[in-house]
């Protein structure tokens, strides 16, 4: 599962969270595609429980907001965790 985010005006926490909604409202509006729905989301709340929002902030003030970068979330299919990368760099979170 990828899924790819801008980082533009909010940090990655909001558009995480902006992007889970959408995905939620579209998995009740249009079914064709459910199973691929259900990962991301999946994959998406995954992270907003168990990512450290204050120390990877802290740690890659890109993230913070007010840089326009593209994030790509890849959730491992045989475990519990989650690689986000960006300009050449990556965060593990499990």
């Amino acid at each position: 599962m990828e899924i790819v985010l801008k980082i533009n005006k909010f940090c990655i926490q909001t558009e995480a969270r902006k992007e889970y909604e959408k995905l939620i409202r579209l998995y009740f509006k249009d079914s064709s595609d459910v199973s691929l729905l259900e990962e991301a989301i999946e994959g998406l709340k995954f992270f907003l429980e168990k990512a450290d929002f204050k120390s990877i902030r802290s740690t890659y003030p890109e993230l913070s907001g007010g840089s326009n970068i593209t994030v790509v979330f890849e959730k491992s299919i045989y475990k519990n965790e989650i690689t986000i990368k960006w300009n050449q760099k990556k965060i593990l979170i499990s």
